[in-house]
């Protein structure tokens, strides 16, 4: 089978990898990225994995730019207004996403780690008692053994694309990379991520 042929078939089994249960579920792990001092839920909260074929027949706000993107989603409860005095609305909103590609040599690269960018506010509220970004790392490792790849490797900061008029401001550029640092440099390193200058890649050795 060529590279291309099992990435498609890898594609197709991690979407429903989470519903399947080939890979421990949330709750076995959440607790330990909850910050000291703070409260979660565990089972308000659930992963969806999403690629460029299912994102058709999903409602989200997520854009699949990779090969896989995984949304951590969050219940949520709103009253909604309508000339019928309204109604209650339940359901799951995603609060953040980790996307990757997979490469060939055994390699998943995570290229993006980011916060939903609606409904701040709550958004804000349900990630703040969360270290969430080790947790979306511990969730593409896990991914990463069912997929039996080796490594997991990330993006630095400083290597990532920059758009020309926030490259052409040092101020700009430094916040950018800086809030960059905060959501990927610091949180692979805390998580067990090496560098490797030469790859210009953070680098994790996956166990089987």
């Amino acid at each position: 089978m060529s590279f291309a042929e099992a990435k498609r078939a890898l594609l197709r089994d991690l979407v429903f990898c989470v519903e399947r249960g080939d890979v421990p579920p949330l709750a076995d792990y959440l607790p330990d990225y909850v910050r000291s001092g703070c409260e979660a839920t565990v089972d308000d909260y659930r992963l969806i994995p999403i690629t460029a074929v299912s994102l058709r027949y999903m409602s989200t706000t997520s854009v699949c730019v990779t090969d896989c993107l995984v949304e951590l989603q969050c219940k949520y409860e709103q009253f909604v207004a309508d000339s019928f005095g309204g109604r209650k609305e339940r359901g799951h909103r995603e609060v953040a996403t980790i996307g990757f590609n997979l490469l060939d040599g055994i390699l998943l690269d995570v290229r993006e780690i980011d916060r939903a960018g609606v409904f701040t506010d709550w958004v804000e509220e349900k990630l703040s008692c969360l270290d969430w970004q080790r947790l979306l790392l511990h969730t593409v490792v896990d991914m990463a053994r069912f997929c039996q790849a080796k490594r997991v490797a990330l993006q630095p900061a400083h290597c990532h694309p920059v758009e020309r008029d926030v490259a052409s401001d040092p101020k700009r550029l430094a916040e950018f990379q800086a809030a960059l640092k905060q959501t990927h440099d610091d949180p692979a390193r805390q998580f067990g991520f090496e560098l490797d200058a030469e790859a210009e890649r953070f680098v994790y050795a996956v166990n089987s």
